[in-house]
């Protein structure tokens, strides 16, 4: 609850004035709001969880920090280096899902007759492709790092959709919409750094990956109370 928790206010106030920040351009206000997002979303987790830190989910907030800090202190300097950051936290947030499954095959059996993750998993295939089709990538290291995010957001997503339909849980719709705005925050991110450079595109992914850091969370909270 908002009432209780002021660290996630703080984290609304950070957002906004960070998206603002981009909006018209003002670096210092960059500099100023950026580094309070994951901090602020951090110690909102530190207070909803009591205190019980699971460090992989601990490390994942690091990871998107450090790659945060990264883009923003000089994104073409640090571009390649971010973008092997970013895939850390990726990886975690899969390990965690692979694990959900696994729990849940221990509980029930998935549901054969609904197909909606197959037709996820042909849909984020196909995008994947088409987007690395018409990638211009300065070199084999950059293109590899895309495939491998793009790999991971595809599993990513099939194994959230999988976990969602079979489950409505509070859990597995925090954790759909989380993996969800972080495939639209990476579309974002390619097209405005690698196709086309405008503003709208820059303005969906800072506010898609922001949101995304909320319902990450709000997800991993809940996951440890169902475990409990």
């Amino acid at each position: 609850m908002i009432k209780k928790n002021p660290s996630i206010v703080l984290f609304c106030i950070a957002g906004i004035l960070y998206f603002i920040s981009v909006l018209i351009n003002n670096e210092y206000l960059a500099l100023l709001t950026k580094p309070v997002i994951i901090p602020s979303i951090f110690v909102y987790y530190y207070i909803e969880s009591k205190g019980r830190l699971n460090n992989l989910f601990v490390l994942s907030l690091v990871t998107f920090f450090i790659g945060d800090m990264l883009y923003l202190i000089n994104i073409d300097d640090y571009y390649v280096l971010g973008l092997f950051v970013f895939l850390t936290p990726y990886l975690i947030v899969l390990f965690f899902l692979f694990k959900d499954i696994v729990n849940f095959l221990k509980r029930n059996k998935i549901n054969k007759s609904d197909l909606s993750f197959i037709i996820i998993l042909f849909f984020l295939i196909y995008l994947m492709i088409s987007i690395l089709n018409v990638l211009d990538t300065s070199s084999n290291v950059e293109f590899i790092y895309f495939l491998l995010f793009g790999i991971e957001l595809v599993f990513m997503g099939v194994f959230a959709t999988l976990l969602y339909v079979n489950e409505n849980s509070k859990v597995n719709f925090y954790l759909i919409i989380g993996v969800s705005l972080f495939i639209v925050s990476d579309i974002f991110f390619i097209l405005n750094k690698n196709l086309f450079p405008l503003m709208i595109f820059k303005l969906a992914n800072i506010l898609s990956q922001i949101i995304s850091y909320y319902f990450y969370t709000r997800y991993f909270i809940e996951r440890q109370k169902q475990l409990k």
